[in-house]
């Protein structure tokens, strides 16, 4: 994923604050930090952090 990241990197076309986007890719950063945080894969993260403390035994999330 993170080298996805780094191949895929949008250039900045406009001054921070200045317009609202909705970016699929910003969701993709966030998966790439998340990972050199905890050490471990986004999803892994997700299902021990997330899915698995609210009892969620069918769902998924996956980059």
């Amino acid at each position: 994923m993170e080298e996805y990241v780094r191949r895929h990197m949008p250039k900045v076309a406009r001054e921070p604050g200045s317009t609202y986007l909705y970016d699929n890719f910003a969701s993709l950063l966030l998966g790439v930090i998340v990972q050199r945080v905890s050490g471990m894969p986004y999803d892994d993260d997700r299902s021990k952090h997330l899915f698995e403390p609210l009892g969620m035994n069918s769902s998924a999330f996956q980059f």
